[in-house]
């Protein structure tokens, strides 16, 4: 990939204090980015669940990594600061190139010890976590991402971050599941409204591994996690810097078929 590509363009990654997150913003302030980092685990508050870092130490990770982190403390199932986020961006910045969907609350509160449980023996909190802290969250994010610059830009890219599910083997975890089927779902409906409207904006959904060493799984499996967060970041990345990309609109692709399209390994 040409880094200079990417250099003084603008991302939000959401989600951002710790695990994917971290990782994809961490990359994309090495290729020169300014990246609006989203989180609720702030220096001010507390971190979520207690794994990570904060937004505040996630952007100085950034700005040493020769891009510029700006962290920003938002709640993505709150609409009026998700507006606020992007109405901050078209402020400060007046451009947005990259949109990374990750945020992600299923494991919360119960979601990690009750994952593969029967719907029925889940705590019914889980709908918020695993739904509107999720595919709800990304739908709002992209919403005013496009209401605010993609629509009068005309290009941009989103970047679902989501997880391949075997179309035949049911993994055992209802929410879950809807979760991420919706989320490919929303990959493939908002590149048909994209094309009505001939705004050069390509959507995909990236799938990382079945298990990434995230703070939370470093700290709770037992087993050898199969690639780093910075893989995942590498892939945005490449992806984003595709001029070509609009060709995969709407498609679904993972983090190791976009390092073996571009050429690199996750090291």
């Amino acid at each position: 990939m040409n880094g200079q590509s990417l250099r003084g363009k603008v991302a939000v990654v959401t989600g951002a204090s710790r695990g994917m997150g971290k990782g994809i913003a961490r990359v994309l302030g090495a290729y020169g980015m300014t990246v609006y980092i989203t989180g609720r685990s702030s220096r001010s508050t507390s971190k979520t669940e207690d794994y990570g870092a904060t937004i505040e130490e996630v952007a100085d990770i950034v700005n040493a990594n020769r891009g510029e982190g700006i962290p920003v403390k938002c709640d993505h199932t709150n609409d009026e600061e998700v507006e606020a986020l992007f109405k901050r961006i078209k402020r400060e910045k007046g451009q947005l190139e990259l949109l990374v969907n990750n945020v992600w609350g299923g494991y919360e509160s119960k979601g990690f010890q009750a994952f593969k449980q029967v719907f029925w023996r889940q705590p019914t909190e889980l709908w918020d976590y695993k739904i509107n802290a999720a595919i709800r969250a990304h739908f709002m994010a992209s919403y005013f991402a496009t209401k605010y610059f993609f629509s009068h830009q005309k290009q941009g890219t989103i970047i679902n971050i989501s997880t391949k599910l075997d179309e035949e083997n049911y993994i055992g975890d209802l929410l879950y599941t809807l979760s991420k089927k919706a989320t490919d779902n929303l990959t493939y409906l908002m590149a048909q409204d994209f094309r009505r409207d001939d705004i050069r904006v390509p959507v995909l959904s990236l799938y990382p591994g079945d298990l990434v060493a995230t703070e939370m799984v470093l700290e709770t499996q037992y087993v050898n996690p199969d690639e780093k967060p910075e893989f995942t970041g590498r892939a945005v990345a490449e992806l984003a810097s595709d001029v070509g990309l609009m060709q995969r609109t709407g498609q679904c692709i993972s983090v190791s078929k976009v390092a073996e399209i571009y050429g690199f390994s996750d090291r």
